[in-house]
């Protein structure tokens, strides 16, 4: 049952009010700048270190500790790991253990620069009520939460760090595990042109973060996102509204995190959710009214990115007609107030 919204939050919330679960593997480098990083904000802050058996956790920055059984992973293809089930298991035995009325769930190996985020919390409070299933939003970085308007994921909000009421973050986290035969999916099941194309060797049925958040959706709706590349209308609309109704989608800075660890190579980090794209779906599927500058700054500081997303994207794009699309697409993210010619013309030109 969802809370009384108006009477949930309070509008200053304070250190003493959060609990941060820190969860993963110890790094010796990084999870005790994690650590500190946290003291140093959050001064007042409970700190929960949610790891492994047999880890050493001695001259950490922490007021609880708990040691999980390693659940271990399985393949995601023959060359990636799928370890959702040791993220499920670190932070729901985390959030169980908290005690505070907010929750920031953060990887060990996430660096916090500011407690900017908080600020953010109570902005959103329009919904449609159809697709709102928490008490409040959830607030994520945008870091790999993919647009499905162009190309790519549904359903696949980042997972590496979010701030939330402890009931939410408990609703969205604790949720079963894929079933064996979600884990080889594609192992008995005909792969559609799309899983050829963008991953051709692919056996599970989702990534980690689709795998939460379907999971949590799931719960209340019928998705029609039937694996990891199943991008349709209904998959797209489907996803917008869950996020314009369930989670505030911020920048790394205004957020306030650094990651310490590098971000594997085929991460896109180009054609991912801005603020600005989330003010958007948030007037569009939330009754909002947010106003938004008309140019998206931070469309342009992520171009840095756009190189390696070409390099691993264009070459699957082999037909002609798939090629004007592609570029029409990267028009489009490129400059978005274009966005209404650039799809038409490059149509015409085709012709």
């Amino acid at each position: 049952m969802l809370l009384n919204r108006k009477n949930t939050v309070d509008k200053n919330i304070k250190d003493t009010d959060i609990s941060v679960v820190v969860q993963g593997a110890i790094d010796e480098i990084n999870t005790p700048i994690c650590l500190n990083s946290i003291r140093k904000q959050l001064p007042n802050c409970e700190i929960i270190l949610s790891t492994w058996d047999g880890s050493n956790v001695k001259r950490l920055n922490y007021d609880k500790v708990i040691f999980n059984k390693d659940p271990g992973n399985f393949d995601m293809s023959p060359h990636e790991k799928n370890n959702v089930e040791r993220q499920i298991i670190s932070t729901v035995s985390g959030l169980k253990q908290s005690s505070r009325l907010y929750v920031l769930k953060i990887r060990s190996d996430i660096f916090l620069d500011h407690k900017g985020f908080i600020k953010y919390f109570n902005k959103f409070c329009n919904y449609d009520d159809e697709w709102h299933f928490l008490n409040r939003r959830i607030i994520i970085p945008n870091m790999v939460t993919r647009d499905p308007r162009y190309w790519e994921s549904p359903m696949c909000p980042s997972d590496w760090c979010s701030f939330g009421l402890r009931e939410d973050m408990l609703s969205l986290w604790d949720n079963n595990f894929l079933t064996e035969k979600d884990k080889y999916w594609f192992e008995n099941k005909p792969k559609p042109e799309l899983v050829k194309k963008f991953y051709s060797h692919l056996i599970a049925r989702y990534n980690p973060e689709q795998i939460i958040w379907i999971g949590f959706i799931s719960k209340f709706k019928k998705i029609h996102a039937d694996h990891m590349f199943d991008i349709n209308n209904k998959s797209i609309e489907e996803t917008l509204k869950s996020y314009a109704n369930n989670l505030i989608i911020l920048s790394e800075k205004q957020f306030g995190i650094k990651f310490l660890k590098k971000m594997r190579i085929g991460a896109d980090r180009w054609r991912v959710i801005t603020y600005i794209d989330f003010l958007k779906i948030y007037n569009s599927f939330s009754n909002g009214r947010k106003y938004y500058f008309p140019i998206n700054f931070q469309r342009y500081s992520l171009l840095k990115n756009f190189k390696e997303s070409h390099k691993r994207l264009y070459p699957k794009f082999r037909k002609f007609d798939q090629r004007y699309i592609y570029w029409a697409t990267e028009l489009t993210l490129m400059f978005p107030l274009l966005s209404k010619l650039a799809i038409p013309l490059l149509k015409k030109w085709n012709k």
